[in-house]
C-alpha cells in the first residue's frame, strides 16, 4: 500500500504489537482446541509460535538468521494446517465407505452412483483402502 501512495508504513514497533495480538488470539484458540485432535491442536500452537517469533522479531529488530529460522517455522505450521485440512476430508470420506457393506450401502452414501457393479464396487474398495493406509502413515 504504500508503495501505491495509500498509507505511510508501519514501523517495527507497530507491527510487532500487531503481531502479538494475533498471537494472543491464536492462543486462546489453542486453548479451545485441547479436548479436539492432536492435529488442530499442532496447527494452533506452532500458529502462535509463529505470530509470537514473528512479533518479537521485529520488536527487537532480531538478526536475519532469526528471521530465517522463523520463515522455517511458518513452513512447517502451513504444512501442518494442509496436513489436518486433509485429513479431515478424508476422514468423512472413508468413514463412510467403512460403514458401507455392499454396493447397496455405497448408494446410500453415493447417490451419484446409479449401478455399481462388482468391478466397479471392487476398484472403489481397493481405492479407499489405499487412502486409508496413506492416512493411517500420516498420524501422529
Amino acid at each position: 500500500m504504500t508503495k501505491l501512495g495509500w498509507g505511510a508504513a508501519s514501523n517495527d514497533k507497530a507491527m510487532a504489537a500487531y503481531l502479538a495480538m494475533w498471537g494472543l488470539f491464536t492462543l486462546v484458540m489453542f486453548i479451545g482446541t485441547l479436548r479436539l485432535n492432536r492435529a488442530l491442536q499442532f496447527v494452533f500452537l506452532s500458529l502462535t509460535v509463529l505470530f509470537f517469533l514473528l512479533a518479537y522479531g521485529d520488536f527487537a529488530n532480531a538478526s536475519p538468521g532469526f528471521k530465517h529460522f522463523t520463515g522455517y517455522e511458518g513452513i512447517l505450521c502451513g504444512f501442518s494446517a494442509i496436513y489436518t485440512g486433509l485429513a479431515q476430508v478424508l476422514n468423512e470420506l472413508t468413514a463412510n465407505v467403512a460403514a458401507a457393506r455392499s454396493s447397496e450401502d455405497l448408494r446410500i452414501f453415493y447417490p451419484r452412483i446409479t449401478r455399481i457393479d462388482a468391478k466397479k464396487e471392487l476398484l472403489l474398495r481397493i481405492s479407499f483402502a489405499f487412502i486409508s493406509v496413506i492416512r493411517g502413515l500420516l498420524v501422529f
